[in-house]
């Protein structure tokens, strides 16, 4: 049963596709050599990154292409992996159990040694979402319109933003009443719903710090510092990470399935619903599932699916997975539908008119 301060919503849940066009980083594309020369123009004064450099040779550049193990390269470049998510899940492993690395590469690590690389690691990782708005250019110059469109059409006590992003770009559009949760919200905060716009950050941020198990924010430049832990860090990184983070943090869950179980609308902005992200996968598709097994079909929620222009099998997915849930066939009528597929990237989708209805 859902509580009345999580009906009627509007529900906006944002993937990386979200923030690409203001210039955001997608997964496959950290800490590549372009991104490098992105971090170093915005933190010029930043120390530390060149030592990440030489851990991340020391872990080795690739995963072997079909042989399951990982290989050092005879002459190591100052590089991660081609494969980001994979080199993160594999360090995060590593630093919670260091005798479960892969046999050369104990040999010359220290104690912490793993640790010390996943924390010079999530700091990069930070200093690279963040760079390419931090200096406030992106969002409020041309690119930005669009998102300061849909910023300013968002309603109080109408309108929920579930955010699967590290970055802050939603908190830096100056949307009037956004509340971000930090952490399970009280009977004081859900009646307050009414009156905000509740943010809700699933995989945790850049501008948090977990402190005595609790989180707090923080700014960029204490997360990115030389003297940040790996344990400081609120985000749920692949691997056993996001796991912990999640598991840590259920309230995130339990809200955000409230909000989506009473939804009016549920637009999917530039989140695909990675097959990867199997907790996200689960917490959608079951409050969708509960709300279509208790509700009319006229009841249903409307879906926006904005993934952009081109047809992919990514996007031929998402569309499969909802109309599956609301038991809607890809030949319904078009005034009954209540699956959406717009061939437009996120900015379009703003630009359309701040919010579709």
């Amino acid at each position: 049963m859902v509580q009345p301060e999580y009906e009627g919503k509007r529900v906006w849940i944002l993937g990386a596709g979200f923030s690409r066009h203001l210039g955001a980083p997608l997964f496959h594309e950290l800490f590549s050599p372009e991104m490098e020369m992105l971090v170093a123009a915005e933190y010029p004064r930043q120390s530390g990154f060149e030592r990440l450099h030489e851990g991340l040779s020391q872990v080795g550049r690739e995963y072997a292409r079909g042989s399951g193990q990982l290989v050092l390269e005879s002459k190591p470049v100052p590089a991660a992996w081609q494969d980001p998510e994979k080199y993160l899940e594999v360090l995060s492993g590593w630093a919670e159990n260091p005798e479960s690395a892969f046999a050369p590469y104990r040999e010359n690590a220290g104690p912490g040694f793993w640790s010390r690389l996943l924390a010079a690691s999530l700091r990069r990782l930070a200093a690279e979402v963040t760079c390419c708005y931090s200096n406030g250019r992106a969002i409020n110059g041309e690119r930005g319109l669009a998102y300061q469109q849909w910023a300013s059409g968002l309603e109080v006590g109408k309108d929920v933003i579930v955010s699967f992003n590290y970055d802050t770009i939603v908190e830096s559009l100056n949307i009037s009443g956004l509340f971000t949760l930090l952490g399970a919200p009280s009977l004081t905060d859900e009646r307050s719903f009414q009156g905000k716009v509740p943010l809700l950050k699933m995989h945790g941020s850049v501008d948090w710090k977990r402190v005595n198990g609790a989180i707090q924010q923080c700014g960029i430049d204490e997360t990115i510092g030389d003297d940040r832990q790996f344990d400081e860090f609120a985000m749920a990184i692949p691997g056993t990470g996001k796991l912990g983070f999640s598991q840590a943090n259920q309230w995130l869950w339990n809200c955000a399935e409230q909000f989506i179980q009473g939804a009016e609308f549920i637009n999917f902005v530039g989140y695909r619903i990675p097959e990867t992200d199997g907790l996200a996968l689960n917490s959608i598709c079951k409050s969708i599932r509960r709300r279509c097994e208790s509700s009319k079909r006229i009841d249903l929620p409307v879906i926006n699916i904005v993934l952009g222009p081109v047809p992919t099998p990514e996007r031929a997915r998402a569309e499969g997975l909802m109309r599956l849930l609301l038991g809607e066939v890809a030949s319904a009528k078009q005034w009954i539908k209540k699956v959406h597929v717009h061939d437009m990237w996120a900015q379009d989708f703003f630009q359309v008119g701040g919010t579709l209805r």
